[in-house]
């Protein structure tokens, strides 16, 4: 929204019996003063979530759950304790943003009902999104070595007996898709959608990416943060980003755990793997001209739509940016996950 289109609005809805709105300048320094304030309570929440889960993993760590409870096996207590640490690193900070910002959680999380005829499509559009995300991770990782640097760090871990199996879908499928939809496309994404739906998402994305801390999954997290945020916007709904978010870990798991134990040949797990990311491919192309069929608007995101606040298109989306990552809880946010980051890539020998 530009100067014209301020006073245009002015003169449109502005009654006689309703007081004169501030100065132009003066709306632009209140939102600027609003989105700062929701991104240090922000850039704290998320501060605090990724010191809880720092800190409970190295409480944890300290422990020798292996000597200590022989019954049962390492990779058993392993997973246990990353459940254990998943939900108590996201809920609990979770829990405090809402009571100090005193902020309803309805306000930034929605449920609502998404039909099934468009949620299917939806899903399978957001797992192709998910194959090509991986694909564009291979290829950055697979070539980030002309800098001379490699990532150092291996997320591949055994999982051989059945309630293994069970506990490492649980840890990595079930458990991420609920709290970390609940950080990150919840608090984070939601809160700042009354700023507008496209500035949300690329924001939302981007914290989301970098928290993940290393290389590896920090690209990978980025794109399909994308993905899943642009989902819950379409459909005012997370429940697309939980669904997709599971599916794809889920998928993920599966292919870790034949390919790391001897269930198939290495041949016939290509075959399954490289046949499985066609079919899916192929279903979610057919889903999105569906879905384009259907609606010919909905790949559609834009700033200029109306937005929950009023004035926020006062501020230009370069504007909203600089000013959201430009807080003191955003700038050690940043930092701490910047760091994180750095210290997971090594230099090649």
């Amino acid at each position: 929204m530009n100067y014209s289109q301020y006073n245009q609005y002015n003169q449109i809805y502005q009654s006689p019996l309703q007081p004169p709105q501030p100065p132009y300048q003066a709306v632009r320094q209140i939102e600027r003063r609003k989105l700062r304030k929701l991104s240090n309570g922000l850039g704290f929440f998320a501060l605090t979530y990724l010191i809880c889960f720092t800190f409970i993993q190295i409480f944890l760590s300290i422990i020798d759950f292996r000597s200590q409870y022989g019954f049962f096996s390492g990779s058993t207590i392993t997973y246990v304790v990353e459940i254990v640490i998943s939900i108590a690193a996201g809920f609990i900070p979770g829990i405090f943003y809402y009571i100090i910002s005193r902020r309803s959680i309805s306000e930034s999380i929605r449920v609502k009902k998404v039909e099934a005829k468009l949620l299917i499509p939806i899903v399978f559009v957001g797992l192709g999104g998910a194959m090509i995300a991986n694909n564009a991770t291979d290829i950055f990782l697979n070539n980030i070595g002309i800098f001379g640097i490699e990532n150092t760090v291996n997320f591949t871990e055994d999982a051989y007996t059945l309630p293994d199996i069970i506990l490492s879908i649980t840890a990595t499928a079930v458990v991420p898709a609920l709290i970390e939809e609940f950080a990150f496309r919840g608090i984070i994404m939601g809160g700042l959608r009354k700023f507008g739906d496209a500035f949300a998402i690329l924001v939302s994305s981007i914290i989301f990416g970098a928290f993940h801390g290393n290389m590896t999954q920090a690209v990978f997290a980025f794109l399909l943060g994308i993905v899943f945020a642009f989902f819950d916007c379409k459909t005012n709904s997370i429940i697309p980003s939980i669904i997709i978010h599971f599916s794809n870990n889920l998928y993920a798991v599966l292919m870790d755990l034949m390919q790391n134990t001897d269930a198939i040949s290495d041949r016939d797990f290509y075959i399954l793997y490289y046949g499985l990311t066609a079919v899916v491919t192929l279903i979610a192309i057919l889903s999105f001209v569906y879905i384009i069929r259907r609606d010919n608007n909905f790949f559609g995101i834009s700033d200029s739509d109306k937005t929950e606040e009023l004035n926020a298109n006062v501020l230009s989306f370069k504007e909203k940016v600089y000013n959201f990552f430009f807080t003191p809880g955003m700038i050690i946010l940043s930092v701490c996950m910047i760091s994180e980051i750095i210290t997971s890539i090594g230099l090649k020998q």
